[in-house]
């Protein structure tokens, strides 16, 4: 009985060592389980060879032999297969998302962000008991498919009020993400708000954008329909400052001015301000211009002097669309669908509306070193 046991050890020896790789390709590494299976499977293996090595080297020859042989290593081949085949499909399974919308699928921006991410994740959702959670499991396993790397925990703050004061939380609802020993609070429990605070985990240096003021520009403290409270707002939402400066009180732009944002002036800018404009520039600085149509006949010759130099020219104008008509019953509405190669709006996939615009020309040939 015994010895008929022992001559199934060199079935039992790969199985084993078959189980330990399936381990190891599942964790990504080798643990207890792996390791103890791998050395039971090799220390078999030996002890078979050792025990009937006389007799293998005897009947090796044999036609019955070497047919149970032959079955044999045929059936640990199959099972080897079956193992990987399930792994790889386990491991690296693809899913389709038909819906019209994407519904269950996560954006282009978060998938850029998780695959700049270097180490685990871990979201912490404190809900009560009484909540929903199915929408927030759904979401975090969306971000769980596409960086193995994130873990989540449901907590019940009733249940954990240790962990909850740890936290800090505040209501019911409260999520956290932590990344590299930094902690963020989501500011909004969707997709949004987990990669936002995903942003600001990983990144190093927070760049700043300036408004710039004193020629009636929109204001990023203004809270009426006119104002730019709300954009200011959504760019902090991406884990940028956001402030206002004063040209005529600077020396040069600020250092650590990452775009200068010209919106919406009302009179033209001094000499002494395109100055700066034009030292920022020749440092590798970024502009970003929103000239509304000029209603009161201001020219703006220094500002369209200074845009004419690097390829653009402002026509004073307002743009018609017919179109826009039908879906909002006025013509100053233009609807832009379609757009031009450019880093900026090269994965736009929805529509623009820009209320009262004006018509800008840009030159085949803006100068040396400009590109537009």
């Amino acid at each position: 009985m015994k010895k008929n046991v022992e001559k199934y050890l060199y079935i039992i020896s790969p199985l084993l060592i078959v189980v330990s790789l399936a381990f190891f390709y599942i964790k990504n590494k080798f643990e207890t389980v792996s390791i103890v299976t791998m050395a039971a499977g090799v220390v078999i293996g030996g002890v078979f060879l050792l025990r009937f090595w006389d007799e293998i080297t005897k009947k090796f020859t044999k036609r019955r032999l070497r047919y149970g042989i032959n079955n044999t290593v045929v059936v640990i081949f199959a099972v080897a297969i079956v193992v990987v085949i399930y792994l790889v499909t386990m491991n690296h399974s693809k899913r389709f998302d038909l819906t019209e919308v994407k519904r269950f699928s996560l954006s282009d921006q978060t998938v850029k962000v998780l695959e700049r991410l270097k180490g685990p994740v871990k979201a912490y959702a404190f809900y009560s008991k009484q909540m929903d959670k199915t929408s927030i499991i759904e979401l975090f396993n969306e971000y769980k498919y596409l960086y193995k790397d994130f873990d989540f925990q449901i907590v019940d703050p009733d249940l954990n009020p240790g962990l909850s004061k740890e936290f800090g939380v505040e209501e019911y609802g409260d999520i956290y993400i932590e990344y590299e020993g930094k902690r963020e609070k989501v500011k909004t429990n969707d997709e949004e708000g987990i990669t936002n605070a995903l942003v600001k985990l990983s990144q190093i240096e927070v760049k700043k954008i300036y408004f710039v003021k004193g020629h009636g520009e929109r204001s990023i403290e203004d809270y009426s329909n006119e104002g730019y409270d709300n954009i200011k707002a959504a760019i902090e939402a991406e884990n940028y400052k956001v402030e206002d400066i004063l040209l005529l009180e600077q020396k040069k732009v600020p250092d650590d001015c990452s775009v200068l944002i010209v919106a919406g002036p009302k009179t033209d800018y001094q000499e002494y301000e395109i100055g700066l404009l034009e030292d920022y520039l020749k440092k590798g600085g970024n502009l970003f211009f929103l000239l509304d149509p000029d209603e009161e006949g201001n020219s703006f010759p220094n500002l369209t002097k200074f845009l004419d130099k690097y390829g653009f020219i402002l026509r004073n104008d307002v743009i018609i669309d017919p179109l826009a008509k039908v879906f909002f019953g006025d013509y100053f509405m233009p609807v832009v669908s379609n757009y031009t190669y450019n880093p900026v709006t090269k994965d736009f996939r929805i529509v623009t509306f820009l209320r009262y615009a004006r018509s800008v020309f840009v030159k085949d040939n803006p100068g040396e070193n400009i590109s537009t």
